[in-house]
C-alpha cells in the first residue's frame, strides 16, 4: 500500500471516530423514573420485580442492588447490564436499595435510587396496592376506562369495586385472579365515581387504593372575544384579541380562534390554552370574520360562537 493510501486511510478512520464522538447522544441530563419497587415498599415475596422508564438512545441500563444501601458498608446483591427496562430477581429478606442508570458508549445518565425491603412474613393487611393508571380525578368524555395496577406479591385475587361517589352506593364489583393486573370499566352516566382496589389472600385484605373518575360529556359554554381599542374598523396590523370566559364555566382548558379573510377565503385557526389575550398579525386588508370555541378538560368542545366582523385597512 502506498504512503498516500495509508495516509488517506488514517484520515478516514480519524474522521469516523470523530463523528462517533460528535453524534453520540448525551444522556447526562436524562432522569430515570423507577416504577417498581416503589419507595419504602415492603415486599412479602422473595421474587422482586424491577421496572423503570425507558430512556431514548440508551444502549443498555446498569442495574445494581445493595444491602442495605450504597452509602456505608454494604453487600452488592445484584450488578448487571440490561437492554430492557424490567428485570426479576429473588432476594433475601432485609433492607435493600436499588439504583439504575442509562448508558451510551461514552456517557451515562445519573443513577436513580429506590429503597425497599423484603419481608415474607409481612401481613397483607399492611400493604396498599398501587394503581398506575388512571390518575386521581381523571376526567374524560369517554365512559370506557382501563384501570391498571402493579401486582401485589403473594395475594390470591383482587377486588375492584365501583361506587357512585356522592351516594356511596356500589355499582359494580369485579373479582380478578392474580395473573390479571388491569380491568375495563364502563361508567353508567355523567358524574363522579370512586374506584377501590384491594388485594386478598385467605381471610386477609390489603389496605384499599382509590381513584376518582369523572364522566363529563357536556359541551362547555364558549368563551367570547373582542379586539382591544377597536370598533368595526382595524387600523393597525397587529391586534390584541381578548378572550373572555363565561363566569359559570370553570372547566375550559383551551380556546380555538378562527380568523377568516372573506375577500380571499384565507383562514387561520389558533389554539390557546389558559390565556386571556393574544397578539395576532393580520395578513391582508378587507373584511374579517372572527369566531371562537372552547374545549374542556374532558375533551368536549362547544359550538363556534356567533361571528365578530371587522374591516382592516392600512
Amino acid at each position: 500500500m502506498t504512503t498516500n493510501k495509508i495516509g488517506l486511510l488514517i484520515l478516514c478512520l480519524s474522521f469516523l471516530m470523530g463523528c462517533s464522538e460528535v453524534f453520540e447522544p448525551n444522556l447526562s441530563e436524562e432522569k430515570i423514573l423507577i416504577f417498581s419497587p416503589s419507595e419504602g415498599e415492603i415486599i412479602s415475596n422473595s421474587e422482586v420485580q424491577f421496572n423503570w422508564s425507558e430512556v431514548q438512545d440508551a444502549i443498555n441500563y446498569h442495574l445494581q442492588v445493595a444491602k442495605p444501601d450504597f452509602i456505608g458498608p454494604h453487600i452488592m446483591i445484584l450488578d448487571t447490564l440490561l437492554t430492557k427496562t424490567q428485570f426479576i430477581d429473588f432476594l433475601s429478606e432485609g433492607e435493600h436499595t436499588m439504583r439504575v442508570r442509562a448508558n451510551q458508549i461514552n456517557n451515562s445518565s445519573e443513577y436513580s435510587f429506590q429503597s425497599f425491603s423484603v419481608n415474607t412474613t409481612t401481613s397483607l393487611q399492611n400493604i396498599r396496592p398501587y394503581i398506575v393508571y388512571p390518575n386521581n380525578n381523571d376526567t374524560s368524555k369517554h365512559a370506557s376506562r382501563i384501570v391498571n395496577w402493579y401486582p401485589v406479591q403473594s395475594c390470591e385475587y383482587y377486588l375492584l369495586k365501583t361506587y357512585e361517589n356522592n351516594s356511596g352506593s356500589i355499582l359494580r364489583v369485579d373479582t380478578l385472579v392474580t395473573a390479571i393486573n388491569s380491568d375495563s370499566l364502563t361508567l353508567p352516566t355523567e358524574g363522579s365515581f370512586l374506584v377501590e382496589l384491594t388485594a386478598h389472600r385467605d381471610n386477609l385484605t390489603s389496605l384499599p387504593s382509590n381513584r376518582i373518575l369523572v364522566l363529563d360529556n357536556s359541551a362547555p359554554i364558549p368563551s367570547s372575544l373582542s379586539i382591544a381599542n377597536s370598533n368595526d374598523t382595524l387600523l393597525t396590523e397587529t391586534i390584541n384579541i381578548q378572550i373572555v370566559k363565561d363566569q359559570n364555566e370553570i372547566s375550559t382548558v383551551s380556546d380555538s380562534i378562527a380568523i377568516n379573510y372573506l375577500s380571499s377565503m384565507i383562514s387561520d385557526t389558533i389554539v390557546v390554552q389558559n390565556r386571556q389575550s393574544i397578539q395576532y398579525r393580520l395578513k391582508e386588508e378587507g373584511e374579517i370574520k372572527i369566531t371562537i370555541k372552547s374545549t374542556d378538560k374532558a375533551g368536549n368542545s362547544s359550538s363556534w360562537s356567533l361571528p365578530n366582523y371587522y374591516f382592516y385597512e392600512k
